[in-house]
């Protein structure tokens, strides 16, 4: 099966072909990158792979939380790709984007920043049998306000922790230690994580995605492709606690 994925979530912009067992992956970072580079990029890939858009059986897409702009770029293009290619499309949750593929069972806290002293946050648990499952709605709130179950139970994935690290409630703060390029656990058992990043990244997407088809997760058409902000007004600002 041949997919290409796409997550425009961040300010980075990640595409990634699998064709049969070989996977291309381009990802590239800058305030224009997606307007200027997703359409250049998916070329990249599919002229390495000596493909074209028609011979794509599946485009997933991350959907969001993330970048307004980026997500409705993001959208669009999948969606674009999909109608010119008669493919369907697989959303899925952006937060994803920053679960490594190499992830033992568990349960995962996975965070990002919303900007406005804001993080998009949401739990899942990876099964034995490798399902990926959501466990803790995705919503965005104030780090002091993010779900207790995280405290104790959870591993955390993603940069939202280190940028709100000083906000969040002591039980989690005291987990995040602040510096380099990946979060760090004081947690009494082992991670398997080697590789957590701060950038998302659309090889993690397609590895999700095939779980999720094989756990019987059904593609949609084109049109009913939509952005998943979770905040649904980036105009008004979060009222402060009194």
């Amino acid at each position: 099966m041949n997919i290409l994925a796409i997550d425009t979530s961040s300010s980075s912009c990640s595409v990634a072909f699998k064709v049969e067992n070989d996977v291309h992956h381009l990802i590239d970072t800058g305030p224009t990158v997606h307007a200027q580079r997703l359409l250049a990029m998916i070329d990249e890939l599919l002229s390495k792979s000596a493909k074209t858009i028609r011979d794509t059986d599946l485009i997933v897409c991350g959907v969001g939380p993330g970048s307004f702009t980026g997500l409705r770029i993001g959208v669009g293009t999948a969606q674009g790709l999909a109608y010119s290619s008669g493919v369907k499309v697989l959303a899925l949750n952006s937060l994803l984007a920053y679960l490594p593929c190499d992830l033992q069972s568990g349960n995962y806290a996975i965070g990002c920043d919303a900007r406005m002293g804001q993080l998009y946050n949401s739990g899942f648990r990876i099964t034995e049998s490798g399902r990926i499952l959501e466990t803790i709605e995705t919503v965005v709130c104030n780090p002091e306000d993010v779900n207790q179950l995280f405290y104790d139970h959870h591993m955390l994935v993603g940069p939202g922790w280190r940028v709100h690290r000083d906000a969040l409630p002591h039980q989690i703060r005291d987990t995040v230690r602040a510096g380099g390029d990946s979060l760090h656990w004081d947690k009494p058992f082992e991670p398997a994580v080697k590789n957590v990043v701060d950038m998302p990244n659309s090889m993690n997407l397609l590895h999700w995605a095939s779980m999720q088809l094989a756990d019987g997760a059904k593609p949609i058409e084109a049109e009913q492709l939509v952005p998943f902000y979770v905040r649904d007004n980036v105009a008004e600002k979060p009222r402060p606690k009194t």
